[in-house]
């Protein structure tokens, strides 16, 4: 699923961008929601901020507030990195601002042509639909880590387990050669994993592909590294039937 948000600062026209969308929803059972469609920039930023999925952005430049369009989607970039923004406006001469700013914008839609925006609002849906599954495909057996600037991915056929840090809002992630700090939480990571990951405790996300061994009076399970890691006493018997599908585990009482 990709969400759609929409910055316009002319209400007609971001009613039409707004119906022109649900439109092509509608009519081809396309995989994509609009999580927001607002005059108010401040708007688009705060359900970008709270929604962990990746957008596409139609934003007018000229917005008539506190920041323009180009500054919106500066500010989009840092929360999106892999977002899809597309400007509609009647300021072509800025085209090339975006591409210095290093925007990596998807399309730039000139409003002088009525006639065709519909057909172009539609052409970047179906090119950011295709370059998503690509993504998708290719990096279905990652886990991506933003940490600063950069995004970093990380096989999860590499990933032993995931442990809540001791700075509030942060997790680290140890792999078979390094570990990674970043900030999240465990309830997002687990929404981008396979089922191969369980969550055994409020602080712990572990691999069964590197699980050793099981006391159960301990309470404890033994990773790869030798790390003993805690599990829920109420979980017990939760994560003796998720281990059995996987391999043959040693457990002891």
């Amino acid at each position: 699923m990709l969400y759609i948000y929409i910055c316009e600062d002319e209400i007609p026209q971001l009613t039409y961008i707004k119906e022109s969308i649900q439109k092509y929803i509608l009519i081809y059972n396309l995989d994509l929601s609009i999580a927001a469609a607002s005059t108010d920039p401040h708007t688009i930023l705060d359900a970008t901020g709270s929604s962990q999925h990746t957008g596409i952005y139609f934003l007018d430049i000229n917005l008539n507030a506190d920041i323009d369009g180009l500054e919106l989607a500066q500010k989009i970039r840092e929360i999106d990195p892999r977002g899809f923004i597309v400007f509609i406006t009647s300021h072509s001469e800025m085209a090339s601002l975006t591409f210095q700013m290093k925007l990596e914008v998807l399309d730039y839609i000139i409003k002088d042509h009525p006639e065709t925006l519909s057909d172009q609002i539609f052409q970047c849906l179906s090119n950011a639909l295709k370059k998503h599954a690509c993504i998708r495909d290719s990096r279905q057996k990652t886990f991506s880590v933003k940490i600063g600037d950069c995004v970093s991915f990380v096989s999860l056929d590499e990933i032993l387990y995931f442990e809540t840090n001791t700075q509030p809002h942060k997790v680290t992630l140890y792999t078979i050669n390094m570990q990674l700090e970043f900030n999240s939480n465990l309830n997002n990571v687990l929404s981008k994993l396979d089922s191969r990951f369980y969550r055994c405790h409020r602080s712990y996300i572990i691999n069964a592909d590197f699980v050793r061994f099981i006391h159960l009076s301990k309470k404890t399970i033994t990773m790869s590294d030798g790390q003993e890691i805690m599990f829920s006493s109420r979980k017990k018997n939760e994560i003796l039937r998720w281990i059995s599908s996987y391999h043959n585990v040693l457990i002891t009482k």
